[in-house]
């Protein structure tokens, strides 16, 4: 907030204190800020003009979402009685003048934001009381009905505006701007300097914020003068009473620059009230904070006098104060003064007594004290007659917001428990209801208290179980979302201020026992607890036994604490052994907390045997139980640093593949997919690490064991699958770690030649079906490394199909024919095709895959030769892949390619009686008008393609004429072709009929009559759009005819 300016003429000087308030509970929420003006209308200040700012801070979300929120502004003007009154009356007294209130709830729920906009905020002055008896007497039937009387608290005031939203401000107001900013106090400084600077007063709510951070540090208790009723004595009047609160020490000495009215003014030393005139019970609502250091606050109380104030300056100089009051901010037990409300004790004032802290500070302060000691003595309280008591009666109430000063009796009988050690049992059970922002205040303190109780009664188990049980607490209440920022400060402990040698001993003890009697209803909850605690309970053990080691140098104790460990996973063991129906609640929970130990124990305990340990706790699970918790547990475990060591790898890892493989297996019956990937995917990227050590055998058995399985996953797996992805990124990872021994090992696992049959078959139009179809197109490095990762395995593949399947006694047509699918698939696959990025992706790609086209491009040209014979039974069917792969545009892969069309020409023409190649001819016309009207081919392809056929043929002795009238009938198709494409977009109708017509006698000519007659209706559909109907019908009439007209006969009876 920032206060722009305040308009209104009072002629005095004024404080404006303005703080949150919530309407519907009738609660400040924030202490106030403080604002001074003087008489001629400007801040106290002057630099500040148009610029007051105030940040109000700690805010929770609670407090954002209130029904309903406001801005309250108090104004109290500071001079005499009444105004304008002379010099011979009373000066500097503090009198209530007005309020004015803003409706914020918009802002504070984020509806409205708009920081360069002025709020008018509209004052409601209040009526002097003379005014209004004046009024009363003369002129009674005009004064207004809803006119507010001074006498009236300010607190009555706003909610009186409040509720009816009328106000007869005549221009007079606050100017505001507002903006709600995120964070805490840190970040806002950081992210809105522009806002928040070193003048920015800040407003601190009153309690603390929804989350308490470590550091956070406060020592405020705030005093809220509430109300009193006061004897008019002698006087005709009730009296005009004042109220000076300070703070003193036991001596009596003033506590300076104590107290502090509002945020933004330095504090003082006394507080002095606002005065209503002539009011038998006054009510203030006044909020001040007090601030004083921690190691004073035993020591300090508050003292109130009361004065009546005199507006007649020499009659107000001989008034002495009348009343006294006080109260302890500390109890005898130790602990902070209660929030809430005092009735304190109205004491008449003496001047040597009253002023003696000695002497007043041996009574009672409060009423409530007087009670307590009733109810001790059992007798009724007589007061000693030191002071005397008045019949007057005046209630504070106080908010204590400290983060070292507790008002919990049971922490603090806790916290100094070798005072009271025959009440320890008590103290540590009723630990578990303190408040849990009371226990982090004292989270060291606390955990030092436990852990000496633990220690110094080493010899004795009485109370171990409530000190395992406190402990316990502790860590849950840190594990709530409140205060989890304190994790930190509980890692610090352990790591640096924790010295208890001999406490893994006993928690070891106690979680033994608690584990072992599971079946014990009385001890469920108690164990469910413990095991939420589980990861920091054994950071306490881990590092009390490397305490142990180090002070001790070996351990004395022999094997008990492995023991210990070991006799611990037995009891786990067991438990998750039982039926399910038994204790399902802690199975979850201990399969959830139990890796959380991992990282820790391995320090104390041999990583090898933790392993062991491990795999048999998870063998200890029957097979249709838990599944789902199971693998998250297994999850754990791999990324836990046990995982790291190959020696335990080698323990845990034939486990896994173990679990995977039966929960993936074909007749497993409804496998939990998204458990399953999670763990192998985490298996993989583990292994993919560089500080893991050897890792080829591991790879090698989930090889074996898991790729397999994988794969007929993902074939049987819905494209629409959210778990497709994963499943191929894992089969994409095992791929990629396998090296060419792996290939190789792989293949000879296979018994006989069909599984390899059947295994190269699934992969291979897996691959094809997979390839670019399952990860978003825009997703190109994933895209590009599945494929490069593809094209390895399609190459480890070929060397698999050349060993095992060319041979003529062992030759595989359907599965030769599926890898040349495969492989002119993956050539022409558009996330391949450089030539649609822009330079910089086409460079990124070439310096980091290479072109992989040229790669899988020679490969086919290779495995092509390598078919020597069985060459034609690939014939005419791998003309169109063929061709494909060589309208790829790229120079390089056109030449290595091409001439594998002459070797077709060949392959037929030695293989055919008729000694010539019109299968060839037929198929690659056929596929080259598909693949030219698709948009493949361009100018550079038809003179390659015309050069290479015309070279080739001509040093073949018998194909040296027929090869150049292909070479040059296919070079004047393709000059058709392209000229027919690129003239479709022409917006002349006669240059794309000639085209046409160019292209159509040209299949004429050949006799290719189904390509003639796709091309004749594409002449007519010319016609039409331009309205040559005639000629569209002589274009028909040139299909008819071609037809053969059939006659059939009937003969009809009647």
């Amino acid at each position: 907030m920032n206060l722009k300016n305040f308009v209104c003429n009072i002629g005095e000087d004024a404080e404006l204190l303005m703080s949150l308030y919530d309407p519907d509970q009738s609660e400040f929420i924030s202490e106030n800020f403080l604002v001074r003006w003087d008489s001629m209308g400007m801040p106290k200040e002057i630099e500040k003009l148009n610029n007051l700012p105030a940040l109000f801070t700690d805010l929770s979300s609670s407090d954002l979402i209130r029904p309903r929120l406001f801005l309250v502004c108090q104004i109290i003007r500071v001079g005499s009685m009444e105004l304008k009154e002379g010099k011979k009356h009373t000066g500097g007294l503090r009198r209530p003048f007005g309020v004015a209130v803003m409706d914020i709830t918009d802002i504070a729920h984020g509806k409205a934001d708009d920081e360069e906009k002025q709020h008018f905020i509209p004052f409601q002055q209040i009526a002097m009381e003379t005014y209004i008896r004046q009024r009363q007497l003369i002129m009674s039937p005009l004064l207004p009905s809803r006119v507010i009387g001074e006498n009236e608290p300010l607190t009555a005031v706003f909610n009186k505006v409040i509720n009816t939203r009328e106000v007869n401000h005549k221009g007079q107001g606050l100017f505001v701007t507002l903006k709600l900013l995120p964070g805490d106090l840190s970040q806002v400084r950081k992210d809105y300097s522009h806002f928040v600077d070193r003048t920015t007063a800040i407003v601190r709510k009153m309690g603390f914020p929804e989350i308490i951070l470590p550091g956070y540090v406060r020592n405020d208790i705030y005093v809220t003068l509430l109300q009193g009723e006061f004897d008019r004595g002698k006087k005709t009047s009730p009296k005009n009473v004042e109220v000076m609160l300070s703070v003193l020490d036991d001596d009596g000495n003033l506590m300076e620059k104590a107290i502090f009215p509002g945020a933004g003014y330095d504090g003082i030393t006394e507080y002095k009230s606002v005065i209503y005139y002539q009011v038998k019970q006054p009510s203030w609502n006044e909020t001040v904070k007090v601030t004083i250091p921690i190691e004073d606050v035993g020591r300090c109380h508050l003292r109130v006098m009361f004065r009546h104030r005199s507006s007649q300056d020499s009659r107000d100089k001989s008034e002495k104060p009348f009343g006294m009051a006080f109260v302890r901010l500390m109890k005898g037990d130790g602990t902070t003064l209660r929030d809430g409300r005092h009735d304190l004790i109205v004491y008449k004032v003496d001047v040597k007594k009253t002023e003696d802290a000695k002497t007043y500070l041996t009574l009672p302060g409060s009423w409530a004290e007087v009670e307590e000691k009733e109810r001790q003595t059992g007798k009724t309280f007589q007061h000693s007659g030191v002071i005397p008591v008045t019949k007057d009666s005046f209630q504070i109430g106080t908010l204590t917001c400290s983060t070292k000063l507790t008002q919990n009796v049971d922490l603090l009988g806790l916290l100094n428990w070798r005072s009271n050690p025959e009440q320890l049992d008590q103290n540590l059970q009723r630990l578990m209801e303190v408040e849990g922002g009371e226990i982090v205040k004292f989270l060291q303190d606390t955990l030092d208290a436990l852990f000496n109780i633990m220690m110094e009664t080493s010899e004795k188990d009485t109370y171990d179980n409530l000190v395992f049980n406190a402990l316990v607490f502790i860590i849950t209440l840190i594990g709530d979302i409140k205060f989890q920022h304190f994790n930190p400060v509980l890692e610090t402990y352990i790591n640096k201020h924790f010295s208890a040698t001999l406490a893994y001993m006993k928690l070891t003890k106690v979680l033994n026992y608690y584990v072992g009697h599971a079946d014990k209803p009385v001890l469920t909850e108690g164990l469910y607890s413990a095991l939420k605690a589980l990861k920091y309970l054994f950071r306490f053990i881990v590092q009390s036994r490397v305490l142990y080691l180090r002070f001790y140098g070996t351990s004395e104790d022999g094997d008990a604490f492995f023991n210990s460990i070991r006799t611990l996973f037995l009891s786990f063991n067991t438990l998750m052994d039982r039926p399910l129906d038994e204790g399902v609640k802690i199975k979850g929970a201990i399969l959830k907390y139990l890796p959380t130990i991992i990282n820790d124990i391995k320090n104390v305990f041999d990583p090898v045997e933790l392993s062991v340990l491990l795999t048999k706790f998870i063998e200890s699970i029957p097979d249709s139980q838990l599944v789902r918790q199971k693998l998250g547990c297994m999850c754990k475990m791999v990324e836990s640093d046990l995982f790291k060591k190959p020696e335990c790898r080698d323990v845990l890892l034939p486990l896994l593949t173990d679990q995977l493989s039966g929960q993936l297996d074909d007749h497993s019956n409804k496998p939990d997919h998204e458990a399953c990937v999670q763990l192998l995917s985490t298996v993989l990227d583990n292994l993919d690490r560089k500080d893991v050590g050897p890792t080829r055998g591991h790879v090698q058995l989930i090889m074996e064991r898991l790729l397999r399985r994988v794969n007929r996953t993902v074939i049987s797996m819905s494209r629409t699958s959210p778990l497709i992805g994963h499943y191929l990124a894992c089969m994409t990872a095992i791929l990629k770690q396998m090296d060419d021994m792996h290939y190789a090992h792989y293949i000879s696992t296979f018994k006989t030649r069909q599984d390899i049959i059947d295994f190269l078959m699934e992969t291979f139009i897996m691959f094809k079906d997979l390839m670019g179809n399952v990860f978003p197109s825009d997703w190109m490095t994933m895209n590009l490394l599945q494929i490069g990762v593809f094209l390895r395995a399609i190459n480890q593949y070929s060397e698999v199909l050349n060993m095992y399947f060319l041979d003529q006694t062992h030759f595989e047509l359907q599965l030769w024919n599926n890898y040349f699918h495969l492989t002119v698939a993956f050539l022409t696959h558009k996330s391949l095709q450089l030539e649609s990025f822009s330079q910089e992706k086409r460079n990124k790609i070439l310096n980091k895959y290479g072109d992989m086209r040229k790669s899988i491009g020679f490969k086919i040209r290779d495995m092509w030769y390598n078919l020597g014979p069985h060459k034609m039974k690939f014939i005419p069917a791998m003309v169109g892949p063929i061709l494909e792969a060589t309208l790829v545009p790229e120079p390089e892969l056109r030449k290595a390619t091409i001439p594998i069309f002459f070797d077709m020409m060949q392959c037929e023409h030695n293989f055919t009686p008729s000694r010539t190649f019109d299968m060839f001819e037929n198929e690659l016309i056929t596929k080259l008008d598909q693949e030219v009207e698709g948009g493949s081919g361009d100018e550079q392809y038809k003179i390659l393609l015309e050069k290479t056929l015309l070279e080739h043929c001509r040093r073949h002795r018998y194909l040296s004429q027929s090869g150049e009238e292909l070479a040059l009938l296919l070079s004047s198709l393709l000059e058709k072709l392209l000229a027919y494409r690129t003239i479709t977009h022409d917006e002349s109708p006669e240059l794309r009929m000639s085209c046409t017509v160019n292209v159509l006698n040209f299949y004429k000519e050949k006799k290719r009559e189904d390509i003639y007659i796709r091309y004749l209706y594409k002449l007519r559909d010319l016609h039409l759009v331009c309205e040559n109907y005639t000629e569209a019908a002589y274009t028909l009439l040139l299909h008819a005819e071609l037809l053969e007209l059939q006659l059939t006969y009937y003969n009809i009876h009647y």
